[in-house]
């Protein structure tokens, strides 16, 4: 078995199925995938876990191109996605929009074209 099948708890009939970090696999309880409070759990950017569950991801990627994901693997493969974009923005978070300064860009550039163009 993988370090990933490891992470991966086999769900009941008609549930999801649950991610859980080896630091909580002893934990009575995981969140569910279907869950929002789930991606706090996934591991942070750069960890081998990371990276781990990235290249699986990356095999779901290709799973989807090609039209051949199970329903399990769907819904794994959206949780997937959801919570490594979420894990990315949330380790390298954008800078704050500065709307005072775009303010001044566009006026400035109004300016300048209508000098240029008459």
């Amino acid at each position: 078995m993988s370090d990933l099948a490891s992470h991966v708890q086999t769900p009941a009939k008609g549930s999801s199925p649950e991610v859980v970090p080896p630091e909580l696999a002893n934990t009575p309880k995981t969140a569910p995938l279907s869950d929002p409070v789930a991606p706090a759990i996934f591991p942070a950017p750069g960890t081998p876990e990371w990276r781990e569950l990235n290249h699986r991801r990356a095999k779901l990627i290709d799973k989807e191109i090609d039209g051949l994901l199970t329903e399990a693997e769907r819904e794994e493969y959206e949780y997937l996605q959801r919570s490594y974009f979420e894990a990315a923005a949330k380790a390298n978070p954008l800078p704050m929009l500065d709307l005072e300064h775009l303010e001044q860009l566009v006026s400035l550039t109004r300016r300048a074209s209508e000098v240029l163009l008459g």
